[in-house]
């Protein structure tokens, strides 16, 4: 049987046929997806789940977290190219994290981080079951706290809550989520990048001023790699084929101790900024004060008098001449806080300043706190960084401070007057008994006593001589003063001008009743020492532990204000500690 003869094509039709076919093999191989493979000639691979390999001064780590996962293999050139091949199956948790290390063997402490960033050049698969995200993690406080950046994400959501805020690092938007206290995650919001810089300074720098960070924490590695949760069941390769991390520390000021030349590690910026508030504050608190002032100006012929004249002269308060000892600064800064205070206000100080003794006007010892809260919130802002809680902190403590110094010194002033009321009685008795009248004894009060007797019984004496009468303006004295013991004089004076009788035997009899209830009180006093000073250690106690351990252990305190059960927790001691503390100061106070 004769085989039918084959028809033969022409030679150039035979050479377009193999042109034309191997351009469609390469167009095929282009147009189908990659599959898992590890390449040829590496320097490193492994198909260990839990094996590493140190490079330099990084560690690439295959770390497959779950015991259920499916094979990995993990390979390398250098630390900045690598990857690996992943199969995981369908799940909701992560299986796997493969990544490199930079392990800081000296922790980097935040204060000091002038940056902290990263370059990545990084290779997504685009499977259709892929779930996993390319993410950077910075561990801090030997890790303690983790801080994840996403710079790539394939159907993930993050763990935990979203923060009300979104950070802005570098042109970039990302949404900021938390999960407990020590865990919080920036996640790239719009296009997914590839290639970049990372700039991880800033996501820490954006915790801190948002209060989930302290300045005091330091940083212990930083990783890169994904966090893969599921391929969809079939090889998939992730590399990266440029990776480095950079951090460079702020150097700290050139300042050493003579003796042993160690530098001190505050920053000279700081230094700088706080020593310069403080001394123009003290220098415009020092000229509204008046301290500054030529020598010689108070050395006229009525100071000469003033000072060696008789004896109630050199005691009763002398007003400064605010036009010599002020200068123009001091002068304009008073006139301006005159101007932001209302007249209500300035009345009411008016007369607590009255009370403690003290001839400045409310103009200059409203100026005095503000110039204490401004250098207050001035250094907390700058020991803190946080601006607000510094302003804040600054405004309540030097009104405080103004407020308690005022409140003591009218106290004081108070007591003061009280120690010398039996002598007073004393004496305006022996005046009577020596046939005087009693403006005439209360004249001698104001001669021979000292302040504040003298000053407050020259304003009685000089009530009457205006035409009140002599015991209204002592009743006013004791309101002032808020005496018990001058009201019940004043009561007394009132019936003997009534019924009559001898007035200087009834002070007499007075005086003695107050040195003895004087006596007694002190002696209660002397017997409840023990009490009160239990109460004040008891109160001081957990404030002083907690204000070391924020300053010693800032991250140990840090879920005491980040968190629900913290915040209860803050605000339920809080109230304990001042429940205890009124409990305890009536049990000790004993009326006499």
């Amino acid at each position: 049987m004769k085989l039918p003869e084959t028809k033969r094509f022409p030679g150039w039709l035979r050479i377009f046929a193999a042109i034309a076919g191997s351009g469609m093999a390469i167009l095929a191989t282009q147009a189908a997806p990659a599959q898992a493979s590890v390449p040829k000639k590496v320097a490193w691979h492994s198909t260990n789940l839990s094996t590493d390999k140190p490079d330099g001064d990084y560690l690439l780590d295959n770390n497959v977290v779950s015991p259920q996962a499916g094979p990995q293999t993990i390979w390398m050139f250098s630390n900045g190219n690598w990857g690996v091949e992943s199969t995981q199956s369908s799940t909701t948790r992560v299986q796997a994290y493969p990544c490199i290390k930079k392990i800081y063997t000296s922790p980097r402490l935040y204060a000091t981080l002038k940056y902290l960033r990263s370059d990545f050049n990084l290779t997504m698969p685009s499977a259709g079951g892929l779930i996993a995200a390319a993410t950077y993690a910075v561990w801090l406080n030997n890790h303690a706290v983790e801080v994840r950046m996403w710079v790539n994400n394939k159907n993930r959501l993050p763990a935990g809550h979203k923060l009300h805020k979104a950070s802005i690092i570098y042109g970039r938007k990302f949404t900021v989520w938390q999960k407990g206290p020590d865990s919080y995650t920036f996640v790239l919001a719009g296009a997914q990048e590839i290639k970049g810089r990372a700039h991880l300074l800033s996501a820490l720098r954006f915790l801190v001023e948002n209060r989930k960070l302290s300045r005091s924490d330091t940083v212990s590695e930083v990783d890169f790699g994904w966090e893969i949760v599921s391929t969809g069941g079939s090889p998939q390769d992730f590399g990266a084929t440029n990776y480095s991390v950079s951090s460079r520390r702020k150097l700290p000021p050139k300042v050493a101790t003579a003796n042993s030349g160690v530098a001190f590690g505050v920053r000279w910026t700081l230094f700088g900024g706080v020593v310069a508030i403080f001394v123009a504050m003290f220098i415009l608190a020092i000229l509204m004060l008046g301290k500054i002032s030529r020598a010689g100006r108070d050395r006229t012929l009525t100071g000469m008098f003033s000072r060696y004249g008789p004896r109630h002269q050199a005691a009763l308060p002398q007003k400064e001449p605010e036009a010599e000892s002020t200068g123009r600064v001091a002068t304009a800064a008073v006139s301006a806080m005159g101007h932001l205070m209302t007249s209500g206000s300035q009345e009411r100080l008016a007369r607590r300043l009255d009370l403690a003794g003290i001839t400045r006007k409310p103009a200059q010892w409203a100026l005095i706190g503000g110039c204490i809260g401004v250098v207050i919130a001035a250094t907390l802002s700058l020991v803190t960084s946080y601006v607000l809680l510094g302003v804040l902190a600054g405004a309540v403590i030097g009104w405080l401070s103004m407020r308690m110094s005022l409140s003591v010194r009218i106290l004081r002033r108070r007591s003061a007057f009280s120690d010398q009321l039996p002598d007073i009685l004393q004496l305006i008795a022996s005046t009577l008994q020596a046939g005087f009248s009693l403006p005439q004894a209360l004249d001698a009060v104001v001669r021979e006593q000292a302040q504040p007797a003298a000053g407050e019984f020259s304003r009685a004496l000089a009530e009457a001589r205006l035409g009140a009468r002599i015991e209204d303006g002592l009743d006013a004295v004791a309101t002032r003063m808020d005496s018990d013991d001058l009201h019940w004089t004043v009561m007394a004076i009132r019936i003997q001008q009534g019924v009559g009788g001898n007035l200087a035997e009834v002070l007499t009899t007075i005086a003695t009743t107050i040195r003895e209830r004087a006596a007694m009180r002190r002696q209660v006093r002397a017997l409840s020492a023990e009490g009160r000073l239990s109460g004040y250690i008891l109160v001081a106690l957990p404030l002083i532990v907690a204000t070391w351990l924020f300053i010693s252990s800032a991250t140990y305190m840090r879920p005491l204000y980040t968190t629900t059960l913290g915040e209860v927790m803050l605000f339920g001691a809080t109230g304990l500690i001042v429940v205890g503390a009124l409990w305890m100061h009536r049990l000790i106070k004993v009326e006499v």
